[in-house]
């Protein structure tokens, strides 16, 4: 089956010099990230090293695959944890995954989802030896991050047989829908599962027909011309118009 999602690979590489940032959310920055998988805190707005409060909610966000590094990286994590400090004050644990320079290791899409899911393990062993509780987290995933965010709570419900409170899906490629839904269980490992998905020429998902699964359809904006300038792509655009809804309480 194909993966849309290389359609965004397969135009990166052309179309690099109009990767530019956008006026609001800025989710890819220039400049090299090293990080192969970290667990970063960023509760507050800003990366700290202080341990989480453990009595507190918990949001996890993990960016998709970065196929500019070491040029460029993302940021998405630290925009969320920005609207979130916005919203909440420092009320919610924000923890982001930074997987950067380590979310491509080929061409071929199922090695990069077995790589992802790999990082899911990681990235759910990492949260409990933070403390998480499981219940009391919302993991959240954009494009290839929905593989590593749903790895990482079937790896915390099988470690501890709870399930994440909230699994959040951001325009994953209709292809990992069997992956996601089926082979890791992603109903089964959190209580709610929110998929959005984009319908646009420049978004990458379409409506997942699996039980349990709370689908919401969101207005691609930029179509065709997204390609034009990526950081406008629709299946970026995606995660602004959830930061939106964030930030105005919804």
């Amino acid at each position: 089956m194909r993966h849309p999602g290389w359609d965004l690979a397969a135009v990166a590489v052309l179309l690099l010099p109009a990767l530019v940032h956008a006026e609001d959310y800025q989710i890819l920055e220039r400049g090299r990230s090293a990080a192969g998988g970290v667990l970063v805190n960023m509760t507050g707005g800003a990366r700290t090293n202080r341990p989480i409060d453990p009595s507190r909610p918990t949001l996890v966000v993990v960016h998709g695959i970065n196929m500019f590094h070491p040029y460029w990286h993302y940021t998405v994590a630290e925009r969320y944890a920005e609207v979130v400090a916005g919203r909440y004050g420092g009320t919610v644990n924000v923890l982001g995954w930074d997987w950067n320079a380590d979310t491509l290791p080929g061409l071929w899409p199922p090695r990069v989802d077995r790589h992802a899911v790999e990082q899911g393990k990681a990235l759910g062993q990492a949260l409990l030896n933070a403390g998480v509780d499981p219940s009391r987290a919302q993991v959240l995933g954009q494009s290839e991050g929905c593989v590593v965010a749903t790895s990482a709570v079937r790896e915390m419900r099988d470690r501890t047989g709870r399930a994440a409170g909230r699994l959040t899906l951001i325009d994953p490629a209709w292809g990992q829908h069997n992956l996601l839904f089926v082979e890791l269980g992603a109903t089964s490992a959190a209580a709610q599962v929110q998929h959005f998905w984009v319908r646009s020429t420049s978004g990458f998902g379409r409506e997942a027909h699996y039980p349990g699964v709370l689908n919401t359809k969101i207005d691609g904006k930029s179509g065709l011309r997204g390609y034009l300038k990526l950081s406008h792509l629709d299946h970026y655009n995606a995660l602004r118009w959830h930061l939106d809804e964030i930030a105005a309480g919804r």
